[in-house]
């Protein structure tokens, strides 16, 4: 293992709001074990923030090196896209910072110790020098985080996605279907009215089972692992995603794993009704 003088925990992220005020900066992160709080650099707040004054100045010492700060900010509706592009944190407070720093955010143990656990996922260390310029700008256009909202403005992703309606687990009422098929004559809609309340089952609105004989999925011992991240979820198609998969658990299709070796992305489409189909990419 080489030392935390070469390589360096460092990232990207985004911040919807920094003290109420809307940002839109892509900020250089460095996640640091030695620091307690959360820090940023005031050139990066947004025009127009006034932050907050400290009753008493804090100085850190940090792998930046050592710091003062006299201000704290808040920030809101965190993003953090190399470890999802999805999930958001809420609210997280920040002291100022002034010194040269090649940083614009530090977040230290207190926010790691929520973060590092939440996304189930690790971040390989980097070269101290690694985030250049070039690999920050191609790592910015690679998760989509500034483009198109400044270009489209925030609901773009509600603009370019279809609505997909809720699922309909309703039974139906075969004698309704049967009058609706007005080109039968009388003998023919008792016929048809008889194989289905035959197979009545079918239209109970139920996921069935087949109970005939067991299945195995035979995996290849040599197989190594694949770990997918998850896909990114419209806003508009949260919770509609959010019911379904809800509905599939409480019906045994699926149940909720912790940590694993194996996962597969999962996303949602409309049928033809423009209800939900879940997909899992497997």
């Amino acid at each position: 293992m080489q030392s935390i003088a070469t390589e360096i925990p460092a990232s990207i992220c985004t911040a919807s709001t920094i003290r109420a005020v809307q940002s839109k900066r892509v900020l250089r992160v460095l996640f640091d074990s030695g620091a307690t709080k959360t820090m940023i650099k005031r050139s990066v707040l947004p025009r127009g923030v006034k932050p907050r004054k400290l009753s008493t100045s804090k100085v850190m010492k940090i792998l930046a090196g050592t710091l003062a700060a006299t201000d704290t900010v808040t920030l809101r509706d965190i993003r953090l896209p190399e470890f999802d592009k999805n999930r958001r944190i809420e609210e997280q407070k920040a002291l100022v910072f002034d010194i040269t720093c090649r940083y614009n955010i530090i977040f230290g143990t207190y926010f790691l110790s929520k973060v590092m656990e939440w996304y189930e996922c690790s971040l390989p260390l980097r070269d101290s020098f690694s985030l250049d310029t070039k690999s920050f700008n191609d790592m910015e256009d690679a998760m989509f985080v500034k483009t198109e909202d400044e270009l489209l403005g925030d609901d773009w992703l509600d603009s370019f996605a279809t609505e997909i309606l809720d699922a309909k687990y309703d039974k139906t009422d075969v004698k309704d279907v049967v009058k609706q098929q007005t080109h039968l004559s009388a003998s023919k809609q008792k016929d048809l009215l008889e194989l289905l309340e035959k197979h009545s089952k079918l239209f109970s609105g139920k996921l069935g089972s087949y109970p005939h004989k067991q299945f195995h999925i035979y995996v290849d011992p040599d197989a190594k692992p694949v770990h997918a991240r998850a896909y990114p979820v419209p806003r508009i198609h949260l919770e509609t995603f959010r019911k379904e998969l809800e509905h599939l658990i409480s019906l045994g299709v699926l149940e909720p794993q912790g940590v694993s070796k194996w996962a597969s992305p999962s996303f949602i489409i409309p049928k033809k009704d423009g209800r939900v189909r879940w997909i899992s990419n497997l």
